[in-house]
């Protein structure tokens, strides 16, 4: 989220207006989510026409962007490279190691942390990509996750979690900002997510890396909201919501568009989650 949040060791930062975080701590980690390559039979579903390779074409042409911009020590991606679920299409085969090659060649060290839409994603991998489990990486105090699974117990002594799978997208008709993806930051006690332990956590949600994917799912254009103030599907997210629904005063959060704007509090969750 904005400039100057803790967590652990690392400050962490957007990397405004592009939709990936910055996290300094022992190193300089370039953080993106969700890439969703091979998405053009969805947006096709949508009457929104992209060349075939599009996705992968746009992807690495915004990660070396923002690599150029940060000059990280290494790219985290933090699951959903892929957009299928079962078997491996053809525009995955050709754009997933496509965008993991060009990501070597521009970062040098990539990480990658699987998501739900990631099944047999190291038959797309290059070699050199580091896999980590489903679970996530610790790095400098934080869990790099999905978001899709819940983190075990032994790491709830971390102090922040930055996670994707969400997508947030701003829904409120009559808004010029209706659709447009959002960074969502929620600071919170971390017995909300973690009973046995006490202390602040933040958790940081990226919008996803993608340019359309919010536009598939967005309603009049023969589709839906996938969510926008309907129900979590993260655990880590349902817990705190859980909390907030409680009346706990440990939960706070902050809204930002893209180029960092704050547009909402944790009053506004339920427009983005």
């Amino acid at each position: 989220m904005p400039a100057g949040g803790r967590g652990g060791r690392a400050v962490a930062r957007i990397l405004a207006p592009r939709p990936a975080l910055l996290l300094e701590g022992d190193r300089r980690l370039l953080i993106v989510s969700d890439l969703h390559i091979g998405l053009e039979d969805g947006l096709a579903a949508n009457d929104i026409h992209v060349d075939p390779s599009g996705t992968a074409d746009e992807a690495i042409s915004d990660m070396r962007e923002a690599v150029r911009e940060a000059r990280p020590d290494a790219l985290v991606v933090l699951g959903d490279v892929r957009s299928g679920t079962r078997s491996i299409s053809a525009a995955e085969w050709d754009g997933v190691p496509r965008f993991l090659e060009a990501a070597q060649r521009a970062a040098g060290t990539v990480i990658l942390v699987p998501g739900n839409h990631d099944s047999n994603i190291a038959r797309l991998a290059p070699d050199g990509v580091s896999l980590t489990s489903p679970a996530g990486t610790v790095l400098d105090g934080a869990l790099l996750t999905h978001g899709h699974a819940m983190p075990s117990d032994n790491l709830a002594w971390v102090g922040r979690i930055v996670m994707g799978h969400l997508h947030p997208v701003f829904a409120s008709e009559g808004s010029l900002l209706d659709g447009e993806r959002v960074w969502v930051s929620v600071r919170t006690d971390r017995s909300a997510v973690f009973p046995s332990r006490s202390g602040p956590l933040e958790v940081t949600v990226l919008p996803s890396f993608s340019r359309h994917l919010h536009a598939a799912g967005r309603p009049g254009r023969g589709g839906r909201r996938r969510r926008g103030g309907g129900r979590s599907i993260s655990p880590i997210m349902e817990r705190i919501a859980g909390a907030w629904r409680r009346g706990s005063p440990e939960v706070s959060a902050r809204i930002a568009t893209l180029e960092g704007a704050v547009i909402g509090d944790e009053s506004s969750l339920g427009c983005v989650l």
